[in-house]
């Protein structure tokens, strides 16, 4: 190339920014690319700025139905009304009723509207011409900027590929609780899910067709604006043009849901290529790592029921003679689980949880992507589905156990830890699937570089 292309990487958040700031290096390294991150989030911005990087700042832009609804609240007459209306009506029927849904997608329609504006200016004012996103059905910024780069021709990749899980029914748990995601034919149901339910049922659940995957007036304003995604329970199904993909299984179960085979682009991770376990364990105890699940962080059940799964994930772990690691998932509160350290007597570990899990023998986890880096590294996995999950994306991994009941778990466990016969069956089954899991290259720099050369060239999108 005879100048270099200015690429720019949008991590949302801390957990994106991980594999990002990987690949942002891969390009820095490189004559022909001047990569760039865009960030909209002031803790991802500081992050950043800590590490010595530069970031460009997406503008913050108030969502206008919150806008207006403080702006009103805060008047003598907004006050008055609003109590006014909880004394007849409860706050279901004040946040769930028509003229609020109505309200808000008018008004969402012009805060979209702006922000694409915002980002046509700043993308044109960088001379971006390649955009890196973690995911193409992610709210916020992501519509508006998918939607200012097909104005001006540049190409959107998703180029997360830890973090892109290929089983929508992870995502159904999460929305089943709250009846803004309902969209069953009942009179019950909300008037604009019931138009999504009608007009638009590419947001339907695949496996429960009474719920949908964003709130109906939401659906609805980014379908008017052309920013909605073709079936929003898949990444990969938006308006990006292209989705890395780490190795072949995912890319088949991506094609399956759906997304079409020529967005699929088989790329490795920068994140698992050179994870290597450090020295696989061959005689009795094993190393054991706890991976904390977050289920009260993503509310996917009470804090009570949450502690009590996780106690009894540590209890069993603690009972003989093992090194116990526990490892936080990044949603999660050092001072909300340091009780653990206390009472059973093992450490929270500050280190990546990649790191911790190199030099670890079996893994303890709940329905976590972790499942996937243990069986790269061919670590058999306990999969303590105590919330009852059931998410059917490891049913072909023999080397991981689910579990569903504590008892479960203890038997598991034991014989695990007590049968090095079957360890070493399990380990050797996860190296199996690890083979299908994640393509492996020597130099992924250099492989990085020429993917992104023939996407820029306009030969894989």
């Amino acid at each position: 190339m005879s100048r270099k292309v200015r690429i720019a990487l949008f991590p949302r958040n801390l957990s994106s920014l991980v594999e990002m700031r990987q690949q942002y290096e891969i390009l820095f390294a490189s004559q022909d690319f001047e990569p760039v991150f865009i960030v909209e989030s002031e803790i991802v911005y500081q992050k950043l700025k800590s590490c010595g990087y530069g970031a460009l700042r997406l503008p913050e832009v108030e969502r206008q139905d919150q806008g207006h609804f403080k702006f009103v609240s805060r008047t003598r007459i907004g006050v008055f009304a609003i109590r006014a209306l909880e004394k007849v009506f409860n706050e279901d029927y004040i946040r769930h009723n028509f003229l609020v849904g109505t309200v808000r997608l008018v008004l969402t329609i012009k805060t979209l509207r702006r922000m694409t504006n915002l980002a046509l200016g700043l993308l044109c004012a960088e001379k971006i011409e390649l955009l890196l996103l973690p995911g193409d059905r992610e709210l916020g910024w992501i519509p508006p900027v998918i939607k200012a780069c097909e104005e001006l021709s540049i190409p959107t990749v998703i180029s997360l590929t830890t973090m892109v899980p290929t089983d929508p029914s992870s995502e159904l748990t999460q929305r089943s609780q709250h009846r803004k995601f309902h969209a069953s034919a009942g009179c019950r149901t909300l008037f604009w899910n019931r138009i999504v339910r009608t007009f638009f049922p590419h947001h339907l659940s695949p496996d429960d067709h009474e719920k949908i995957f964003s709130p109906g007036w939401l659906v609805v304003a980014l379908e008017l604006m052309g920013m909605s995604s073709s079936n929003p329970w898949y990444q990969g199904m938006g308006r990006s043009n292209a989705i890395f993909v780490e190795g072949k299984r995912k890319l088949r179960r991506l094609a399956a849901g759906g997304v079409p085979e020529r967005k699929l682009i088989l790329s490795g991770s920068v994140a698992l290529n050179d994870l290597v376990r450090d020295k696989p364990q061959k005689k009795l105890p094993l190393k054991i790592i706890v991976m904390v699940p977050s289920y009260a962080e993503q509310s996917l059940c009470d804090w009570n029921t949450h502690i009590k799964g996780v106690r009894e994930m540590v209890c069993t772990v603690t009972q003989g003679d093992y090194e116990v690691i526990l490892s936080l998932h990044p949603k999660s509160k050092l001072e909300d689980y340091i009780f653990l350290s206390e009472e059973f007597h093992c450490t929270i570990s500050k280190e990546k949880f990649s790191e911790e899990m190199k030099n670890s023998d079996l893994c303890i986890c709940s329905n976590s992507t972790t499942i996937e880096v243990s069986t790269i590294l061919s670590i058999p996995v306990i999969n303590y589905d105590y919330v009852n999950l059931n998410i059917r994306t490891w049913d072909d991994y023999r080397g991981v156990t689910v579990v569903r009941e504590f008892r479960e778990l203890i038997e598991e466990f034991s014989r695990i830890t007590r049968d090095l016969s079957y360890y070493e069956f399990l380990c050797a089954e996860q190296k199996n699937m690890s083979e299908d899991i994640l393509i492996r290259v020597d130099d992924f720099g250099a492989h990085f570089q020429e993917i992104i050369k023939e996407i820029i060239q306009g030969h894989r999108v």
